[in-house]
């Protein structure tokens, strides 16, 4: 169905599918409920019914694949599903395009599930059916949730004292009636996929008793506390006003977005050193330079997600070749899609910069490997002179749009300087990117031997060798060779396939340096 004129046809196949799964006839001219379904999906963010040449189109979003993916092919996807639901869900506008042709942010701002999940969190983990009804449901403004909070909190308090319902009705206001007003009704839009909130025992809501006034209460699951916290502390933000039906569809059906998790710990040296010598001191353009295997390329990455606070769609890698140029990573000509020609294409340097300057409060980190292996200045072209200029415009070669360096963004490159197939820095880079030395650390060395749990006799022996090797490989060996090691016989292999010809190399003019190597390394055969 996915693609398909969304017309009375469409609607006839849908209804038959759907009558076939349920094993029922129609009996009537009237459909079944697969109206109904459409919407719902296109309410959770899944699917749209979009213009496109004058015709409107039935489609799945770019979420709805993920969430069919999701469905159809994972194992017991019920354990993971509702963090997928509470990533789109707080996306979700009250008053958006789609709603029936009403004008976007005329009657408010809200974005209800999201202010749900926060005023749960200000006020114990839980609301009942009738602070859902007298308090939250009246909410037309984000700006209306710290009040909100307060108002619960002094009605709790109030309850305490047994008041009658007509007291606290003259004290609080009167709860909204009508099926709209009611927690079902309102959670249903969560897709929990059963036929009563009350059995949801594993969702992101559970039913926890009654409140004084003999409404259900509806708790939040503990299990996706950390969660909610991390989507409650990037707030959603308006849509411009100009906004149109399919736009909105594009913005809230996007994909979910990946949260890393293993990130950095606060105390973790080279983090601490990158911090305090560069990001606290406003400085965004960085390189990880130094010899082999010092994890340049895994801490540029490590740091990139720290930054952006574990969110991987704010962080792009790209490496760098003596191939790469300006048209693989500013922009440049393509055919076009109906092949009329040729077009102007951003590339993933632009595309980058885009997404920072729509989302100006969050940080974004582009991750460039093998910084000089390429050519940078030819690669960065008329965008070089202004990238310490933030906001400050330049015109494109191709396109001859004006371009701004967002000030939300982090540049963060890895570069070998002892690599003999680069090319030197000229003045100019020199002058714009900082240098963050990476050396070999016998500390992280041992670090990850015992993580690969080599016995400490062993360790001791690689300690040794490693710190005699840095006074005769003056370039500097890399701590990073012995990631995988565990054993002599893991040290056998490393030597024969790896270490003899990188040292016979680079030693083939001193013979003699390279046979104290071997001598040196116990495990040399």
């Amino acid at each position: 169905m996915n693609g398909k004129d969304y017309d009375h046809a469409f609607r006839e196949e849908a209804d038959g599918r759907h009558r076939i799964l349920q094993g029922t006839k129609r009996s009537s001219q009237k459909l079944s409920k697969v109206e109904t379904y459409i919407t719902a999906f296109e309410e959770q963010g899944w699917t749209s019914r979009i213009d496109e040449g004058g015709r409107k189109v039935f489609r799945f979003t770019e979420a709805g694949e993920q969430a069919y993916v999701l469905i159809k092919y994972a194992p017991d996807y019920l354990k993971f599903m509702p963090y997928f639901l509470i990533e789109i869900i707080t996306r979700y506008q009250q008053w958006n395009p789609s709603r029936r042709g009403e004008t976007y942010l005329d009657k408010g701002d809200i974005f209800p599930y999201w202010t749900l999940f926060k005023i749960m969190r200000d006020c114990s983990n839980y609301v009942s059916e009738d602070e859902f009804r007298r308090f939250l449901v009246k909410m037309t403004h984000m700006n209306q949730i710290p009040d909100v909070v307060t108002d619960i909190k002094s009605y709790r308090n109030r309850l305490l004292q047994h008041p009658s319902t007509s007291e606290i009705d003259k004290e609080f206001g009167r709860p909204v009636e009508g099926t709209p007003a009611r927690p079902l009704y309102f959670m249903h839009r969560a897709g929990i996929g059963f036929e009563n909130f009350s059995q949801t025992r594993t969702g992101i809501l559970v039913n926890d008793g009654l409140c004084p006034l003999g409404t259900p209460i509806y708790r939040l699951n503990s299990n996706f506390e950390a969660f909610i916290d991390h989507m409650i502390k990037n707030p959603p933000a308006n849509l411009p006003q100009t906004i149109n039906v399919n736009q909105w569809f594009t913005h809230y059906g996007a994909p979910v977005v990946t949260v890393v998790q293993d990130l950095l710990n606060d105390d973790d040296p080279i983090w601490k050193a990158f911090k305090e010598n560069f990001l606290d001191k406003g400085k965004k353009l960085v390189l990880l330079s130094g010899p082999p295997g010092t994890s340049k390329t895994w801490y540029a990455e490590k740091i990139a997600y720290k930054i952006a606070e574990g969110e991987s769609s704010c962080v792009e890698k790209v490496q760098f070749h003596q191939s790469y140029c300006y048209e693989d990573f500013v922009e440049g000509y393509a055919p076009s899609s109906d092949g009329s020609g040729f077009a102007v294409r951003k590339k993933v340097f632009r595309l980058m910069c885009d997404k920072a300057l729509e989302n100006p409060s969050k940080p974004y980190v582009l991750v460039i490997d093998e910084f000089t292996r390429g050519d940078p200045s030819r690669i960065f072209g008329e965008i070089l002179t202004y990238m310490e200029y933030p906001g400050r415009p330049v015109k494109l070669m191709y396109s001859e749009e004006e371009f701004y360096m967002p000030t939300n963004l982090f540049i963060i490159g890895t570069m070998n300087p002892y690599d003999k197939s680069i090319s030197d820095l000229d003045i100019m880079l020199e002058r714009r990117f900082e240098r963050f030395k990476m050396l070999p650390d016998s500390q992280l060395l041992q670090k990850i031997l015992k993580e690969q749990q080599m016995s400490d006799e062993l360790i001791q022996k690689v300690t040794e060798f490693f710190m005699k090797v840095q006074a005769i490989y003056d370039i500097g060996f890399g701590h990073a060779y012995f990631v995988g090691v565990r054993d002599e016989e893991d040290l056998k292999r490393l030597w024969k396939f790896k270490l003899h010809d990188l040292f016979e190399r680079y030693f083939r003019y001193e013979p003699d340096k390279f046979r104290e190597i071997k001598r040196i390394y116990l495990w040399a055969t």
